[in-house]
């Protein structure tokens, strides 16, 4: 009996052990990898001088100083970061919308929303008088091919499970309508309008009205790595910072007019 009450006390003691050096190595993450698009989209994210730089880099780079984690960055095709992130190979992953597919291996906490975006119907200014959106995206979308952005998805089926064709960027996006091999596309307008504002494509293409959808964007942390700690960890900090005049100086310096 004593015999059982030493080895069940044993056993205990080792929980235990185990579980403060797990809580202990969560708390003493020091250094994560955040992968992110290699395109530019201005202000959120873009390279400058071969630094990671924009809205959405202050901000994490904000945070993470405060948690004491270092950001190594890496700058990837949107389809290979999703990959890294899915299959373990970063931590995070920056300026992703949730769909019920990325849940299952990313974790979308609501409080580590970094932006919001509205989603737009694109199309040539000389078609803009002829094809009409009226907020019905099914009944818009019926006998026309969507065009998209290789990866990107927008966490609505009537879009997202729409018959499309990928372009490999925006920029080939833009150059396959201008050349009318389709008519619409779709992309959020402020990645449109801060890679083309003062170039002649920014002039021959609009945006539809109503938009499409609005979402946020995410920073989200991988599930392969669990992260959930640090997911919690960071969403508890970025909404600290989000009250702090930091956060507002970063919003006047970006032009943002939502705060989150």
């Amino acid at each position: 009996m004593i015999y059982g009450i030493i080895i069940k006390n044993f056993a205990t003691i080792i929980f235990l052990t185990i579980f403060s050096f797990g809580c202990a190595t969560a708390w003493a993450q020091s250094e994560i990898t955040v992968v992110h698009g290699e395109e530019d989209y201005p202000p959120m994210e873009m390279m400058v001088k071969g630094t990671f730089s924009g809205f959405h880099a202050d901000i994490v780079n904000a945070v993470s100083a405060k948690l004491g984690i270092k950001i190594h960055w890496i700058g990837v095709p949107w389809k290979r970061a999703l990959l890294m992130v899915e299959h373990g190979k970063a931590d995070g992953i920056t300026y992703i919308g949730k769909t019920p597919e990325r849940e299952v291996w990313a974790i979308f906490n609501d409080d580590n929303i970094i932006s919001s975006a509205k989603i737009s119907f694109i199309v040539t200014k000389e078609n803009a008088s002829k094809i009409i959106f009226n907020g019905n995206i099914s009944e818009f979308l019926k006998d026309r091919t969507l065009l998209v952005v290789r990866g990107f998805a927008f966490g609505d089926d009537k879009i997202d499970k729409a018959i499309k064709y990928e372009s490999n960027s925006i920029e080939t996006m833009v150059k396959m309508l201008l050349k009318q091999r389709y008519d619409v596309g779709i992309l959020n307008w402020n990645d449109f309008s801060g890679a083309f504002k003062g170039k002649p494509e920014y002039q021959q293409l609009v945006q539809l009205s109503p938009p499409a959808i609005e979402l946020n964007n995410y920073i989200a942390f991988s599930k392969a790595k669990k992260n959930e700690y640090l997911a919690k960890r960071f969403g508890e900090a970025l909404k600290a910072f989000k009250k702090t005049p930091d956060y507002t100086m970063l919003l006047e310096k970006y032009g943002i007019e939502i705060n989150l």
